[in-house]
């Protein structure tokens, strides 16, 4: 019945998608870049109702996957976090599922949730589909990590159960480190073959080009040519750390005075009034707030980015798409030993530092030697570069996907 269409998959995921978040452009670049390889692919946004509000932000995003070429649907849903409303939910879900796998004749559901992928089982169960799960966080820790959860409430234990269920029966689940891989299986007491690798990913279209005299050319265009330029790139949320990052630079720039700091964040005027806090005069810094495509010329003109989460169990096994950014724009990591595989990425590639408390005299040697001429400068900007691709091209991810869709 479906042998006619070996390549139609169904990527599913919920309002996140409908979103300008980095969550949102990994997934445009992962279905983008299946449909280049040749997959019919069909993009499915369960939605609350709450968010049709906003139905001219939903309408942006739809002409966005139809200019790619992407059909994408659009399920008004219910799920809220209460038990009750979802479970009513179901029979709904089920029949608009259906529509796809018996009229359109889809055999592949790629589920961005493990929540909603525990819907589809039942359709695993009859054979009618392969499902695959793929997981970008730990998302019940994630909730209870923003207090909107209680750990070992009934909820936390349902979320719980869903997850174990889901991972257990689905076809594969993909997971964006080791280190997630690992704590899935210890916590659902799961097989490793249960799991499969695909880390975050830089956008091809965005950092196509690199070379050393493109990095050059960016600090031209900012007027830091005689400067080391230190990145960071994160948004104001719970995780994010920009007062230790900023204290880190106020460290560092004691000892080699042509630093210079770049932050991008959507929260300037915080960053601002923390600089402002910590004596750090305004021609030491520059903040902005610019759009994913403009990123390039901030980031190439980086020597090193900064990488600085809290120690929680959603960072320790993270893969912040700003890892992939700033190797495939060739600065060098400065990374806490709290952020997934990073630390290990870093010392199997040594492709930067790995921040430990009481190290600060070795980060400073790191950097002067690093700083210390040119060619040694160009050599770790190529070597992360090449390590970008190895690791987090999005053409591995979409090969990881194949294999798995037509095993």
């Amino acid at each position: 019945m479906f042998s006619n269409h070996p390549k139609r998959v169904m990527h599913i995921s919920g309002a996140a998608l409908l979103t300008k978040s980095g969550y949102s452009q990994q997934f445009l670049m992962e279905v983008t870049a299946l449909r280049k390889s040749g997959y019919d692919v069909n993009v499915l946004a369960l939605c609350h109702l709450k968010l049709f509000r906003d139905i001219d932000s939903i309408r942006a995003h739809r002409r966005e996957y139809n200019e790619r070429g992407l059909k994408i649907y659009i399920l008004p849903t219910l799920f809220s976090g209460r038990m009750l409303l979802e479970i009513l939910y179901y029979p709904v879900i089920w029949l608009f599922m259906s529509y796809f796998i018996f009229i359109k004749r889809i055999r592949i559901f790629h589920c961005h949730h493990a929540g909603l992928g525990f819907t589809l089982l039942v359709f695993r169960f009859f054979r009618l589909v392969k499902l695959f799960i793929d997981v970008h966080g730990v998302v019940t820790e994630e909730r209870i990590y923003r207090r909107e959860l209680k750990e070992k409430s009934f909820s936390h234990r349902y979320a719980n159960l869903k997850e174990k269920l889901t991972f257990r029966y689905s076809d594969m689940t993909f997971c964006v480190s080791e280190k997630m891989i690992s704590y899935y299986m210890e916590k659902h007491h799961l097989p490793k073959n249960r799991f499969a690798l695909t880390r975050s990913t830089f956008d091809p279209d965005i950092f196509r080009e690199f070379s050393w005299d493109m990095k050059k050319d960016a600090k031209r265009k900012l007027d830091l040519q005689s400067k080391h330029v230190v990145l960071y790139m994160g948004h104001k949320k719970l995780w994010q750390r920009t007062d230790d990052v900023i204290h880190l630079y106020v460290v560092l720039k004691k000892q080699i005075s042509d630093l210079f700091i770049v932050i991008l964040t959507d929260d300037i005027e915080g960053i601002e009034k923390a600089f402002k806090r910590s004596g750090v005069p305004e021609h030491d810094f520059l903040v902005r707030h610019v759009p994913h495509e403009e990123v390039p010329l901030y980031s190439y003109a980086a020597d090193i980015a900064i990488v600085i989460r809290d120690d929680s169990i959603v960072n320790r096994v993270a893969s912040p798409v700003k890892v992939s950014e700033s190797l495939a724009s060739g600065a060098a990591l400065l990374g806490t030993d709290t952020v997934g595989d990073l630390p290990s990425l870093i010392e199997k590639y040594g492709i930067g530092f790995v921040i430990k408390e009481g190290l600060e005299s070795n980060l400073v040697s790191f950097l002067e030697v690093l700083f210390a001429d040119e060619k040694r400068s160009r050599r770790m900007a190529e070597q992360c570069r090449s390590i970008a691709e190895k690791e987090f091209s999005v053409w591995n991810t979409v090969k990881v996907f194949g294999k798995y869709y037509g095993a």
